[in-house]
């Protein structure tokens, strides 16, 4: 699910870490094959020290090809309660 279907009121390169609820699951999708996979948000905005989504991608690397450029966050879930 697009995180655009989350957050209604702001376009994508929008979308900070504190607009996500914490019980939904972020995953990044990879810009060259696609490949995607979870990732822990806590660890990624540490790492990354961004407020936004879209700047945070750049501190991701695809285990299925090793690209790192042109990642896109995307919601894989939701926790179990």
């Amino acid at each position: 699910m697009e995180l655009t279907e989350i957050v209604i009121d702001k376009p994508y390169y929008a979308i900070r870490f504190e607009d996500i609820a914490e019980w939904w699951i972020l995953g990044v999708r990879c810009g060259l094959c696609r490949h995607e996979a979870p990732v822990d948000r806590d660890r990624l905005k540490k790492r990354s020290g961004e407020q936004y989504l879209r700047f945070a991608t750049k501190f991701c690397r695809c285990t299925q090809c090793g690209n790192m450029d042109h990642h896109r966050v995307y919601v894989a879930g939701k926790l179990p309660r």
